[in-house]
């Protein structure tokens, strides 16, 4: 019997870990009244850059395109460089390994029925070969380095339409800024050329291209104004970071009339996004960059300025843009309060997760304050909220000697440890016996469960020896005052008598 209630337990507290981690986000404000959340936040992301290439080539082109631009996935620079010959032939621009034609992409093209295809770039005669193979036409573009094929790119998108009065220049080396640059160079059709730092002939080949303007994408350091000097029109679209920049090459889409919903990528991640630029097109959309666990400032400025493109579709995985970030984005908030509860639950703390500031918030700060060495007040403020950004690590199982899943009890923090599969996975906050009663030091087992309120307050106590139990109480002060019993949070309890069972042991040690 204790073994099957062990088992019913355990898989008990995988639904506990399954739900904690489906969470997201800290803060100390709910949202603002009159706030609008995000209209939907759509999502691209495959196992790796080839699938989800193919994904966004299906949001964009659900019906097929005349036309597909192929390059490895594994070249960057050759895949931004696409965008303006992707805008010109209205397709998708597909991923693959450079050696052979991937079974997704390959998938894709079929799905798609392009009768044309354009390889740019990197990938081998065993690629086109393939493509061939097929029974499609392979147009291909290559020379002998990502300037060279750039240029080609540029000449085959004039051939079918481009418009060279307007080139977008971008630092070979700046793959965010060329990825911001490449919704705009397929929606409006417009050259995008690579420059190296010292320019490497870039007022020559804006010359030949006969254009009146140049907007410059990027940092000042990968387009120093000795090199951007001779060109003509010059306008700077940067920033002080990628974000930043992304968020100013949007503002010139939506000034161009691309006001349909951004694609949002990770600018630590961008290889997600090789293929986002014309997706974006295809909806008359900009791409805007994150980074970090947060969503970034200029993301929820931009989004705040442009009300009418709410909607958003993030593109990567969920290491690359996070559930905190999305949460953010969801409310419009960076410090928004249920974006907080989610972020502590998900680590491991019992929060209300309800967008409000109530008691069951309090005591889960008060077992994260503890761990994040803090000082223990049960509100969040700035210094919390980077702490938690950090996410600590919680407390390590001081007894794992005992059996892989088990209960602890740490008296002097004052903290009720969750252990399972000998990881700490949940901690809460606990007050327990006073000096004249203190609790009892040692290893136990639960015995008893009595599932009500007893009539000395004790909300579902679980004993593990004698009349020591952990409980649920109303009230939980940051010292020791039970008569030697582990109190809780009535609210945390409902949680703990979920996730351990009768035979468990249980762990107590100054």
């Amino acid at each position: 019997m204790v073994a099957g209630r062990r088992l019913r337990k355990v898989a008990a507290a995988l639904a506990l870990a399954a739900t904690t981690t489906a969470l997201a986000a800290v803060a100390t404000s709910p949202t603002p009244a009159g706030a609008e959340p995000a209209t939907w936040l759509d999502h691209v992301s495959g196992e790796d850059r080839y699938v989800t290439a193919a994904l966004l080539s299906q949001k964009g082109w659900p019906g097929g395109a005349p036309a597909a631009v192929v390059v490895s996935g594994l070249h960057p620079a050759d895949a931004f460089a696409a965008a303006t010959l992707a805008g010109a032939v209205g397709g998708p621009v597909l991923l693959t390994p450079p050696d052979a034609l991937g079974a997704v992409t390959a998938a894709e093209l079929d799905r798609l029925g392009a009768p044309s295809v354009y390889v740019v770039g990197a990938p081998s005669d065993a690629v086109v070969g393939a493509i061939q193979g097929s029974g499609r036409t392979v147009v291909r573009l290559r020379a002998g380095d990502r300037y060279g094929t750039a240029d080609l790119v540029v000449e085959q998108a004039l051939a079918l339409g481009a418009d060279p009065s307007t080139v977008l220049v971008v630092g070979s080396t700046d793959a965010q800024s060329a990825l911001a640059a490449s919704a705009l160079a397929a929606a409006f059709k417009l050259p995008i050329l690579l420059t190296p730092p010292d320019g490497g002939g870039l007022a020559d080949r804006v010359a030949r291209l006969g254009a009146q303007r140049v907007w410059l994408i990027g940092a000042a350091a990968s387009l120093p104004d000795g090199v951007v000097a001779p060109l003509p029109g010059v306008d700077r679209l940067t920033g002080a970071d990628a974000t930043t920049m992304s968020a100013a090459v949007a503002d010139r889409a939506v000034g161009l009339g691309m006001t349909g919903p951004p694609l949002l990528v990770s600018a630590s991640s961008y290889v997600d996004g090789l293929a986002a630029g014309p997706v974006a097109a295809s909806r008359h959309a900009p791409v805007l960059l994150t980074d970090g666990i947060e969503m970034s400032p200029a993301v929820l400025d931009w989004r705040a300025r442009h009300p009418d493109a709410r909607a958003v579709t993030v593109v990567g995985g969920w290491l690359a843009i996070g559930p905190l970030a999305r949460c953010q984005l969801e409310d419009g908030n960076p410090r928004s309060l249920r974006c907080a509860e989610e972020e502590l639950s998900r680590q491991g703390y019992h929060m209300g997760v309800n967008g409000r500031s109530d008691t069951q918030d309090r005591f889960g700060l008060f077992a994260f304050q503890k761990v994040a060495a803090l000082p223990v007040t049960g509100q969040l403020d700035e210094a919390g909220w980077q702490r938690m950004l950090q996410a600590p690590p919680l407390p390590a199982p001081r007894r794992p000697d005992l059996e892989p899943d088990h209960v602890e009890i740490d008296l002097a923090h004052q903290l009720v440890l969750l252990v399972r599969a000998g990881r700490t996975v949940n901690v809460w906050h606990t007050s327990t016996g006073k000096p004249s009663t203190p609790t009892i030091v040692g290893v136990f087992r639960f015995y008893e469960k009595r599932n009500y309120r007893q009539s000395d307050n004790m909300y579902r106590p679980s004993y593990f020896i004698r009349g020591y139990a952990i409980h649920g109480y109303p009230s939980v002060p940051l010292y020791p005052a039970s008569h030697g019993c582990a109190r809780v949070y009535d609210g945390d309890m409902d949680v703990i008598w979920d996730h351990i069972w009768i035979g468990e042991q249980v762990a107590t040690y100054r």
